[in-house]
């Protein structure tokens, strides 16, 4: 296992920013900039930008989702729908499938940053289609941490 000047293993810190890029995308940037400019293996750095990449993801995801919701409740409860038919509003505002589809994100990004975590602190590489290539190709060196 190796571990960084800190004293704490390369792989623990790896985990450390999926956990923190569940949090939110603010505990992840500061981690990731503490990683950029702290002498750590590369493993940990690609790891880090993974892990911001895969926030940024989700968090816009997540707003997309939001708006989408916001405006089909404006468009249920606007003013085509007469006062007493609240029952209506009721029936509809519970069909709203960008709500349903904001939470299961949410499970979907709690389940992917376990997955993560779990991957990098037994020291294999945590690969994503498309961010793994892209964050590939913008670091040097070989971060196998197999």
């Amino acid at each position: 296992m190796n571990f960084s000047k800190l004293a704490v293993s390369t792989a623990l810190l790896s985990g450390l920013a999926y956990l923190l890029s569940y949090m939110g995308v603010t505990p992840i940037v500061l981690l990731f900039i503490f990683v950029l400019f702290a002498d750590l293996e590369v493993s940990v750095k690609k790891n880090a930008s993974q892990a911001l990449f895969l926030s940024l993801f989700f968090s816009i995801f997540s707003v997309i989702l939001s708006t989408l919701s916001n405006w089909y409740l404006n468009l249920v409860g606007g003013d085509w729908i007469l006062t007493n038919a609240y029952s209506l509003y009721k029936v509809l505002s519970s069909l709203n499938i960008f709500s349903w589809l904001d939470g299961l994100l949410g499970l979907c990004e709690f389940v992917v940053m376990l997955l993560a975590f779990f991957t990098v602190v037994k020291g294999k590489d945590f690969k994503l289609p498309v961010i793994t290539k892209f964050v590939d190709k913008h670091f040097e060196g070989n971060a196998s941490a197999e």
